[in-house]
């Protein structure tokens, strides 16, 4: 993950870098002079020079020009990797401005000699303290009225929170002087704060805005001819836009005025390489870098260089260079970074080489630096890689056999990710790519030793068996966290198993090795059953139960005309060797114990793909499961508002579309739907051209219905830009959806007791689809949501509302009971047996 944060760091100074010809200095040049002449030296990377220059005038000018060529003095020390001379410097020009009158002047350079300060305690890794610094620089700039200097600073500090992994803070940070950006004249700061802001919409999700603010950057860049602001808005896309990626690499490492630079597009390319599998092209760039890495000045440029080579060269695990080059690189990045004092360089240095002795099983070397890893993030505010040392260290400590440390260590890494929640888990679609990979594992490994974990008594069981739901609820928190890039409470929440209900309430997890079923009774304590078998063998299940069951490779939006023919001409029993083996993993290895209890409703909290298929259809070789019990599904242990449906009186809000729109067929059974809804319940209807976003939007508001309707197509993902119902006038997405019944409720100051969406689908080979159906249940405020996980035949749907709101109006059932009525009457109907029916039909949250 370190890998792309370091990818956007193109130079940790935003001083401006021009491109013309340095002139030797002159003994009777003026300050003025000198100042400038250093300034050019330092655009062109020849940072002796400069020091030459501005070493003259803290000669020869006043007090306060001599405090501002000891501040752009310790910048070129900075870039020179004399981290000492650079403080000595600043700390002078700090005693010097101390001593002098206060005036905007004095302000103005004030502000300047704070800012390269920060700079210094960036380069250093002291990211809390560089951010402090930072933000007395913008006090500074704005008592002066210095604008370009506010800016100057704000974007300093937004980088800060970048580093720190704080991605969303980033992006607020930056929207806020976005309109100032804007209005600059072409510069280079504003190219500079064109390619941070499209850096943190990237790591925000938003690769579209961050491509056009970055094509922005590109253009400002060219016409104000900086060859360094082109090259930083080229590594930015290629980051951005991964298809151009190699494109956007090459051109960078092209255009680069200087071998600092290079190197960045050069150690990209060979990072995007060895992702691709394309270890040759790796091979064949690599000597040239491994040349021109030596002749890199020290500084933390160069270790934050070296450290992404190595993090890339780890990865290839030995394909690409051997690792004891590898190996030995580390050991001279780390020289560097403890001779400058970078504690963020050491961290992540220790926690890399920890990796390689990790892929080698070298454990004792690889605990022993990966605590020193750990204990270098802890001291320099990078939040960022402590989960990930937390979590390295629990998997040696769990290889060495030391259970208890591992889990102590795991317990720390998830208490990390906690604190970065919405900055980390909500970001980029590249981090959140990688949830499964580098988030995702820290809570099912640590799951997994949980429940394996020798104990000592009944007691420390308990304690290990509630850590352990804790974590898996937490499991799904995250998801939904990611989905959104946002948290996604909305409401007051309250625990289920403070409920008066007879649930049982199921948590089957899918390990490498085996599925855990993590359970509680009413009355009992939590408990766990196990089934040996490979997770490969579960997911090949699940996949064929889907195809069985709602036979995804019929075209979608045009079967339900004909779906009744095809499940006739299909073989019936297709699905009940999948389901039955489900059932032997999932439900049979805690029969008895649910026989001997007392229950009206199993409630499952389901694990990833697991989603995507209907417990309903789980079948014990005599029967479904819902021929025994009611059954509902809920994201957690908690609830909105627990309150039985009986003691509302219901009215229904309906909208849907029976007429095509788009490229989307009509429904034409939604009249009769619509009609058999009416019957039942006092309804307010939206129907075709009368159902657009307005209409919808005011309804929501001035309504008093307690049951949303939608009729229409929608689908689910595990992309949120996917996840969307349609409307006459175009699809809504999750996050719009949301918003208005949000904003309804608010309105009426009456919550949605049950949201129904009827005829929608989850998306085709998408095994995590049905997050989209559990994100918008969680986010809508509506106590309860009933929705299909694929487009089902429209008139079984339509038979199959009418019972469920006959039921709603007429009985004190639960939601729960009522579902598993309707779906038992198409059960026993021989026109509706198949499960392609009647198992679609999920009932989220709210199961009273």
């Amino acid at each position: 993950m370190f890998s792309r944060s370091l990818r956007f760091c193109i130079t940790l100074c935003l001083t401006v870098l021009l491109c013309v010809t340095v002139i030797p200095a002159r003994a009777n040049l003026t300050t003025v002079e000198l100042i400038k002449r250093g300034q050019t030296a330092y655009g062109l990377g020849q940072y002796q020079s400069a020091v030459d220059l501005w070493q003259q005038v803290t000669q020869q000018g006043t007090a306060l020009e001599q405090a501002s060529g000891l501040s752009n003095l310790g910048l070129a020390y900075l870039q020179l990797g004399d981290y000492d001379g650079a403080a000595a410097v600043i700390a002078e020009a700090l005693d010097y401005l101390e001593l002098q009158p206060q005036s905007n002047q004095q302000q103005r350079i004030l502000a300047q000699v704070l800012s390269a300060q920060g700079k210094l305690y960036m380069a250093q890794g002291q990211l809390n303290d560089a951010l402090v610094v930072q933000r007395q620089a913008t006090t500074a700039y704005e008592a002066v009225g210095d604008k370009a200097g506010v800016l100057r600073s704000q974007l300093n500090q937004a980088q800060i929170l970048r580093v720190q992994g704080y991605y969303h803070q980033t992006l607020i940070q930056l929207e806020s002087i976005a309109t100032d950006v804007d209005a600059l004249p072409d510069s280079s700061l504003k190219a500079a704060g064109l390619r941070q802001l499209g850096n943190a919409l990237l790591l925000n999700g938003d690769t579209q805005g961050a491509v056009a603010r970055l094509q922005q950057s590109l253009e400002v860049s060219k016409a104000i001819d900086s060859a360094t602001e082109t090259t930083g808005a080229l590594l930015s896309l290629g980051n951005a836009d991964q298809a151009k990626s190699a494109n956007y690499y090459q051109q960078a490492a092209a255009v680069a005025p200087t071998t600092s630079l290079r190197l960045q597009a050069q150690v990209n390319l060979i990072g995007l390489w060895i992702k691709a599998g394309n270890f040759q092209a790796a091979r064949d760039l690599l000597p040239v870098v491994a040349s021109d890495l030596k002749e890199l000045p020290q500084g933390r440029n160069a270790i934050t260089i070296r450290l992404n080579l190595a993090n890339s060269l780890i990865k290839a695990n030995g394909a690409v260079w051997e690792n004891r080059k590898t190996a030995q690189l580390l050991a001279e990045t780390l020289q560097q970074a403890h001779h400058l004092n970078d504690q963020q360089g050491q961290s992540y240095g220790l926690g890399y080489l920890g990796q390689l002795y990790e892929s080698q099983q070298q454990w004792k070397n690889a605990a022993k630096v990966t605590q020193q890893a750990l204990a270098l993030a802890q001291g320099s505010g990078t939040d960022i890689a402590l989960y990930q040392w937390q979590w390295q260290l629990g998997r040696i400590l769990e290889a060495q056999g030391d259970i208890d440390g591992a889990i102590a260590a795991y317990t720390q890494a998830l208490e990390s990710l906690q604190k970065l929640r919405v900055d980390l888990i909500a970001a980029s679609p590249d981090v959140r790519f990688s949830f499964r990979e580098e988030i995702e594992p820290v809570y099912r490994q640590l799951v997994d030793l949980l429940l394996k974990a020798d104990t000592a008594s009944t007691q420390d069981k308990e304690n290990k068996l509630q850590q352990a739901r804790n974590v898996l609820e937490s499991l799904q928190v995250a998801e939904l966290v990611n989905f959104f890039r946002a948290d996604c409470v909305v409401t007051q929440t309250v625990d289920i198993e403070q409920v008066s209900s007879k649930a049982a309430v199921i948590y089957p997890i899918v390990l490498d090795d085996r599925v855990e079923v993590v359970f509680r009774l009413p009355g009992q304590s939590l408990n766990h059953r196990s089934a040996m078998v490979a997770k490969e063998r579960v997911l090949n299940t699940l996949s064929r139960l889907q195809r069985s069951i709602s036979y995804p490779g019929v075209d979608l939006r045009s079967r339900s005309r004909n779906a009744r023919f095809e499940v006739v001409a299909d073989q019936p029993l297709t699905f009940i060797t999948p389901a039955q083996q489900l059932y032997d993993w999932l439900i049979r290895p805690i029969e008895a114990d649910l026989a001997t209890a007392d229950i009206d409703v199993l409630v499952f909290v389901l694990d990833s793909a697991l989603r995507n298929v209907p417990m309903s259809v789980l079948h014990d070789g005599n029967q479904y499961l819902i021929e025994r019990y009611p059954i509902a599904l809920t994201p957690g242990l908690q609830l909105i508002d627990p309150e039985p449906l009986a003691n509302r009186n219901i009215r229904a809000l309906v909208a849907g579309l029976s007429d095509s729109v788009g490229e989307f067929p009509p429904l034409p059974n939604v009249d009769a739907e619509i009609e058999a809804i009416q019957a039942q319940v006092p309804s307010e209807v939206l129907l075709n051209q009368s159902f657009v976003e307005p209409n919808f939007a005011s309804k929501l508001t001035t309504g008093r219905g307690s049951v949303v309707h939608l009729a229409t197509h929608g689908e689910f993902s595990s992309e949120l830009e996917d996840t969307f119902v349609l409307a006459w006038d175009g699809p809504l997405n999750a996050n719009q959806l949301s918003a208005l019944l949000q904003s309804g409720e608010i309105s009426r100051d009456e919550t949605i007791e049950l949201l129904i969406l009827s005829a929608c689908e989850t998306a085709t080979g998408d095994d995590r689809a049905a997050l989209g159906l559990a994100g918008v249940a969680i986010r809508s405020g509506a106590r309860s949501t009933l929705a299909t996980l694929w487009l089902v035949d429209d008139r079984g749907t339509s038979e199959l509302m009418g019972s469920l709101y006959g039921e709603l109006t007429s009985t004190n059932l639960s939601k729960a009971e009522i579902l598993q009525r309707a779906q038992l009457k198409l059960l026993n109907n021989e026109d509706y047996q198949h499960p392609y029916f009647w198992a679609p039909f999920v009932l989220i949250g709210n199961w009273l």
